[in-house]
């Protein structure tokens, strides 16, 4: 997958889970441990996000019948 096209994959796939787990911008940050200013500079460039940071996010994500981090 292209960079552009992953980072346009995770940007859609952050925005159903925040959409399924009715969670805000806000909320996702915390569960990544991050600020919600952080967490928006890394939404705007996904490759920015730490792996530790995802895979809280898929933890979540899980639970609704998705995934955040994407299969090597």
């Amino acid at each position: 997958m292209a960079a552009l096209e992953s980072d346009q994959w995770l940007r859609d796939q952050l925005d159903i889970l925040r959409i399924k787990a009715r969670k805000n911008a806000r909320e996702l940050a915390a569960i990544c441990g991050i600020s919600q200013a952080a967490y928006y500079n890394k939404y705007a460039n996904p490759r920015e996000f730490r792996l530790g940071e995802l895979r809280s996010l898929d933890r979540i994500a899980k639970h609704y019948g998705m995934r955040i981090l994407q299969e090597a």
